[in-house]
């Protein structure tokens, strides 16, 4: 790696607080900007496997990370009449956890600020040069070693620079959202989830709190009736 130094690092996600964790406990001073007031993530839960439990071990972020959410053990697949498909089941040397995924953006700002980033929100970057100075939509220019740019899919820094980018569109999408536990479903086992298929169409069920419920609805994009809203 190369002598620590001054790093910037755009958005305050998975990404951008994992590499900030990351490059302060290496030694560089580190600076997170996050263009929203607070930081929030999209979406609901997420399954965390051995391999991401692992690094949120070494970024110190594992305890808070997992606090709370089941240990997964099983997953089931159902058909629309609630019929036993298939099943899968992790023996004791691989983890995985369904996690709230505010709960994991949580841990790891905690643990970057522990190892002493320091993370700015309400602060937008629009912009940076390739010499390493980033720019703020306020008019704030701040000169670094090294700009990381995880502002996501759509990142105006990474445009900024007319880096190459190609995107695909996928053939499938999905309505993620949390519910409250109903009191039966607190008494349920909680390291099962269950992908229910009906033709095309999935609904996954997955406990990922002591309070709450992942779900999620997939269907083809084609599927004009299921992509509708409501």
């Amino acid at each position: 790696m190369a002598r620590p130094g001054r790093v910037e690092i755009v958005g305050a996600g998975f990404a951008g607080l994992t590499a900030a964790c990351a490059l302060a406990q290496r030694g560089w001073s580190v600076r997170v900007h996050e263009r929203a007031e607070r930081l929030r993530t999209a979406g609901a839960g997420i399954y965390i496997y051995e391999n991401g439990l692992r690094v949120l071990e070494a970024l110190g972020a594992y305890g808070d990370a997992v606090a709370g959410a089941p240990r997964v053990h099983t997953r089931e697949v159902r058909d629309h009449r609630n019929r036993l498909v298939a099943i899968h089941r992790w023996d004791g040397s691989s983890r995985v956890f369904s996690i709230v995924r505010q709960q994991v953006i949580n841990a790891l700002a905690a643990a970057a600020s522990a190892h002493g980033a320091e993370i700015l929100t309400g602060s937008e970057a629009i912009a940076a040069t390739p010499s390493g100075e980033l720019m703020l939509a306020d008019g704030r220019r701040f000169c670094a070693d090294l700009v990381l740019a995880c502002d996501g899919a759509n990142s105006r820094v990474r445009d900024s620079l007319k880096l190459p980018i190609k995107r695909r569109s996928l053939a499938d999408g999905c309505i993620r959202l949390l519910i409250a536990k109903t009191e039966s479903e607190r008494n349920w086992q909680a390291g099962t989830t269950i992908e229910y298929w009906s033709g095309s169409r999935r609904m996954l069920y997955t406990p990922c709190s002591l309070d709450q419920i992942y779900v999620a609805l997939t269907m083809l994009n084609s599927d004009a009736v299921a992509a509708s809203m409501p």
